[in-house]
């Protein structure tokens, strides 16, 4: 299931820009690798762990950090 832009606070206008059928962002094999990468960084972890749980923890990490 997959909750749309403004789920997570985001305006309107960029609900709109973005997320206008309500889908999960494309992106790009790379581009997922670069996210776990970099939160490697804080969570060295990460990397040994199973695609899902790296998917968890990218979850986690994105939307309760402190900001």
């Amino acid at each position: 299931m997959s909750f749309g832009l403004g789920y997570y606070g985001a305006s309107n206008e960029t609900s709109a820009e973005l997320d206008y059928d309500g889908h999960p962002p494309k992106m790009s094999e790379t581009t997922k690798q670069q996210i776990v990468e970099a939160i490697a960084n804080d969570y060295p972890g990460i990397k040994n762990m199973s695609d899902r749980d790296q998917k968890a923890v990218v979850k986690w990490v994105v939307n309760e950090h402190e900001q």
